[in-house]
């Protein structure tokens, strides 16, 4: 699967391991100009858990996405 790009940041792509899609258990959400914003294990949201920051609860890497970047209401097709 190539990578995709977005206009302001970059999250992990899906990796193929032994011929089955798999999740990164670690990601970074870097906006520009390159300033990281987060990163962190995502393996809690494997086992239906929330990701805590910032005094919220995220049970999903989007919302933290959206969250981080500022952005609200954008289209996430492309992740």
């Amino acid at each position: 699967m190539p990578r995709q790009k977005h206009k302001k940041a970059t999250v992990c792509n899906r990796v193929r391991v032994c011929g089955e899609a798999a999740l990164c258990e670690h990601v970074a959400i870097i906006i520009r100009p390159g300033k990281l914003v987060w990163q962190g294990d995502i393996k809690v949201l494997r086992d239906e858990g929330a990701i805590q920051f910032d005094g919220k609860e995220f049970r999903a890497l989007e919302p933290l996405f959206l969250h981080l970047t500022g952005e609200r209401y954008t289209d996430l097709n492309w992740l």
